[in-house]
């Protein structure tokens, strides 16, 4: 199974997928970074860093496909 990050930034209505190589939002599910299930529970100890530098930011880990 694999899984996907989801952000959405303050004022922004819609979660979008992020590619965490560029660290960016993509608009484009292919531009999205995929993780396995190993790496995403990597990523799970991770957010509260990425919630720390990015205020205001909420990020979601969901299912791919």
């Amino acid at each position: 199974m694999y899984f996907r990050v989801y952000a959405k930034m303050p004022g922004q209505k819609r979660f979008k997928a992020m590619d965490m190589v560029r660290g960016v939002q993509v608009g484009n599910l292919f531009y999205a970074t995929f993780f396995d299930a190993v790496e995403t529970e990597k990523i799970r100890q991770d957010l509260p860093i990425l919630h720390d530098i990015n205020p205001g930011w909420i990020f979601e880990i969901r299912k791919a496909g």
